[in-house]
């Protein structure tokens, strides 16, 4: 990571295209509220695999939810996500933002990292170089390897609300019956529910306490990976051409 990273923002808009936009639960809300529709990227993990990075396995199951696929435990990890793939609703004239006040946390961090695994790079951003340039009055957002306080409060009221609304967002899956995930490190599984049927799912599961109880289905790609989750005994998805979910590989997993 960079020990310094000075930046400014130059209202190119790039940030708010072509992407899934994390949300909290309650940002969520606020987003079908405006009229916007909520995505649900699905991943899952087996629990207490030996991934050969205990600090990088319990990160990523304080984040998840345990559920029954088949013979096994899995941990699902559900993202809600405002999908701004073409462009955000919110973004006006001349890209300025008409939510600024109100725009998720992840928005008001960017470009820095919520992810404490995922290293931040300065060529892994869309943003243009000017907005990287020291020789102009950008400003230092992490001085000496350290985030800003500013800053980092938010990512830390990011990392409490994604561990926080784990339970809730897998119930509210299993609410609208949204029970097909992908394998962690080899794609994403999308639903993007009705909104008004993900409203009533929030609101019905924000009224009772319950822990998860349906049957939930894997779905993978490569052949290696398949082999694996039959043989843990996991419950595989067999796709169909009516999926109403859309699956994003990532490569070999």
């Amino acid at each position: 990571m960079s020990k310094q990273v000075n930046f400014n923002c130059v209202g190119c808009g790039a940030c708010c295209r072509g992407r899934y936009v994390p949300l909290t639960l309650d940002e969520a809300e606020a987003w079908l509220r405006r009229g916007h529709r909520v995505s649900i990227l699905l991943e899952a993990f087996a629990i207490d695999e030996d991934q050969g990075d205990l600090a990088r396995y319990r990160h990523n199951a304080s984040r998840g939810t345990r559920v029954r696929s088949g013979s096994i435990d899995i941990c699902v990890i559900a993202i809600f996500a405002a999908n701004v793939i073409s462009g955000c609703p919110n973004l006006g004239e001349g890209n300025a933002c008409q939510i600024y006040d109100q725009r998720p946390l992840v928005c008001r961090i960017y470009p820095m990292e919520v992810n404490p695994f995922v290293a931040f790079r300065t060529d892994q951003k869309d943003c243009p170089p000017e907005a990287w340039d020291t020789s102009q009055e950008n400003e230092v957002i992490q001085p000496n390897g350290q985030l800003i306080p500013s800053i980092k409060q938010l990512v830390e009221a990011s990392r409490r609300a994604d561990q926080a609304d784990t339970l809730a967002k897998v119930l509210i899956c299993e609410e609208l019956d949204l029970i097909v995930t992908a394998w962690k490190g080899s794609g994403y599984v999308v639903h993007t529910p009705g909104a008004d049927d993900l409203m009533a799912a929030i609101r019905r599961v924000s009224a009772q306490q319950r822990s998860p109880g349906k049957q939930w289905f894997v779905r993978v790609h490569e052949q290696g990976l398949t082999d694996k989750l039959r043989d843990m005994q996991a419950q595989l998805y067999p796709a169909r051409s009516d999926d109403r979910h859309l699956y994003i590989p990532l490569g070999a997993g």
